[in-house]
């Protein structure tokens, strides 16, 4: 598996630098960079007297967490995910409700009072038309956690942005919190089903507001043709060194010698150079934003496809293919082959016959199994088999069946010369 892996290394570092080297690509950078902020403001929490006095008596209950769920309780479930301030009322069936009720809620009321993930809605029911009136009246949270300075030391920026607001700033000076400093603190701190990331500080309620920036990313990257070159040159260089080794000979006869190995890469390479510019092409968008020079998605897939998975399995047939060798003498078979060697005596040999091996190559539209060669099979008496791969030079061919006919035992020479010289 060696050679595989070293043949698949070494195409795609020659595709890679003669596309490199070879090709055209833009130099010209346009497009933006999205970057994710936080920035810390004052929540206000709907006034708790003002509630009191609107629906004496009623307790408020939250209800964030597993048990209401989309499964269970559909309607409900989007009710609640779209009450704010521009929905401020909406309604479901009270059969529903009533379900909720009794698997939730404390007990059955005409009137409730529900916190969810931080909103606090009223529940009325109607009975005379069947449904439930939910009304939206704030954000408001029965769980939150108090942080001290102490807690908040671990995080500089969102420390900072706590006094500046103390100090009475708002908008643009407030410092902006990277996304992964408030990340932080929410895993250590907060719990994100049930505060929806606000926290209590010296009696104030403080909540994050996520915004997005954009960094444009235009201009020209000098010299960039001639360091695609050079990095081309270096990858075609290592290339070269690594597939050198590849035309190897071996003991016995190469049942395809090295021309034929050759032949098999240089037109693996026909077909992995174009994809290695698409590939290439499709990093420095990604990396540097340089839009490619053709712009086409599905020519970009299938170039993508063949580097990646392609090459690879043409590799692996061409060095199956390519990597073996036959050592015939008077005392057996010795077949060194990509996996291991085996060496066959003819008193262990139980029967010779043929090998059909097929891929599957599209017809119309239609998957068909297709011939790709004709190989030879040896049996032995332990039930074991062996594959010697059919040569693609009916020099080599002739090479091996004269083999045979000089060593094999009378016991096996009319059953194998018979066959043999049907391969």
């Amino acid at each position: 598996m060696k050679i595989w892996l070293r043949r698949v290394l070494a195409l795609a570092l020659i595709a890679m630098g003669i596309a490199l080297v070879a090709f055209k690509f833009n130099n010209i950078q346009s497009g933006s960079i999205d970057t994710e902020i936080v920035k810390l403001q004052l929540v206000e929490f709907v006034d708790s007297e003002i509630i009191e006095s609107q629906f004496p008596g009623i307790e408020i209950i939250d209800v964030t967490g597993p048990e209401l769920n989309e499964d269970d309780y559909p309607c409900i479930w989007r009710v609640f995910n779209y009450l704010d301030e521009d929905w401020l009322t909406d309604s479901c069936e009270i059969d529903e409700w009533e379900l909720l009720e009794e698997s939730v809620l404390i007990e059955k009321q005409d009137s409730n009072l529900i916190i969810f993930r931080g909103v606090l809605s009223s529940c009325i029911k109607n009975r005379e038309n069947g449904v439930v009136i939910f009304n939206y009246l704030g954000e408001n949270n029965l769980d939150l956690q108090d942080l001290t300075d102490k807690d908040l030391s671990r995080f500089p920026i969102i420390q900072k942005s706590v006094i500046e607001l103390e100090a009475g700033k708002a908008g643009e000076d407030i410092s902006e919190i990277p996304l992964k400093e408030w990340e932080k603190l929410v895993d250590r701190h907060l719990e994100l089903m049930y505060d929806l990331q606000c926290f209590r500080y010296n009696g104030k309620v403080y909540g994050p507001e996520f915004s997005s920036v954009y960094t444009a990313i235009e201009g020209e990257i000098a010299n960039l043709g001639t360091i695609l070159k050079i990095v081309g040159g270096l990858l075609l260089l290592l290339g070269l060194i690594l597939i050198r080794k590849l035309y190897f000979r071996k003991r016995g006869i190469m049942v395809n010698p090295q021309k034929v190995a050759f032949i098999y890469d240089v037109v693996t390479l026909l077909l992995a150079v174009p994809s290695a510019w698409l590939v290439a092409s499709l990093i420095l968008e990604k990396l540097l934003f340089i839009p490619p020079v053709y712009e086409d998605d599905e020519m970009y897939f299938m170039g993508v496809f063949f580097f990646c998975f392609g090459i690879p399995f043409v590799a692996l047939f061409t060095s199956r293919l390519t990597s073996q060798s036959v050592k015939i003498d008077s005392k057996g078979v010795l077949i060194d082959s990509i996996r291991n060697k085996e060496f066959i005596s003819w008193q262990s040999i139980e029967s010779i016959d043929f090998s059909d091996e097929h891929i599957l190559v599209g017809r119309l539209g239609v998957p068909m199994p297709r011939k790709l060669q004709k190989s030879l099979k040896i049996t032995v008496k332990s039930g074991d088999s062996i594959l010697i791969n059919e040569p693609q030079l009916k020099s080599v061919k002739k090479r091996i069946i004269k083999c045979f006919e000089e060593n094999v035992p009378i016991r096996l020479n009319a059953e194998f010369m018979k066959l043999i010289n049907k391969w």
